[in-house]
């Protein structure tokens, strides 16, 4: 659609929507960094968020990582 025929309170929520978006991303982007820092203090490796490419094989990675140290 042309946002330049919607009205203008229209446009700010998508605007704001759209940011409300990036900041969740920002976020989760954040935990998992923490994550991964803690993985490689606890295992001695030195994997960055750039190493993990496959979703699915991060969520596995995550699960197995939560499973592990969890009660520690």
């Amino acid at each position: 659609m042309d946002n330049s025929k919607l009205p203008i309170n229209q446009i700010i929520a998508r605007i704001n929507d759209a940011a409300e978006m990036a900041r969740e991303i920002i976020s989760e982007a954040n935990i998992f960094e923490a994550i991964i820092e803690g993985f490689n203090e606890a295992e001695g490796t030195n994997l960055k968020l750039t190493d993990i490419t496959n979703l699915e094989a991060a969520q596995d990675w995550i699960d197995e990582f939560l499973e592990k140290y969890s009660d520690v």
